[in-house]
């Protein structure tokens, strides 16, 4: 991989190759469990943080603005 000739994904499955597939749980792997939870924060934060961010502007207004705004 460091000479170019192939690419991370393809060591990765050199890596694994003829090794029998075996499951794990977030327990007992606790640094994949981790990784994926990144992963799906990185997709998952900003939306629904935009959401409640709506949700509290469009509260704010219509319970906290007053008659003379």
């Amino acid at each position: 991989m460091k000479k170019g000739e192939i690419s991370e994904e393809q060591a990765r499955k050199e890596l694994i190759k003829g090794q029998p597939t075996m499951f794990k749980s977030s327990k007992e792997f606790r640094p994949i469990a981790q990784l994926i939870k990144s992963e799906e924060d990185k997709i998952k934060a900003i939306p629904i943080f935009l959401e409640i961010d709506k949700f509290v502007r469009d509260f704010a207004v219509k319970y906290f603005k007053t008659s003379s705004d």
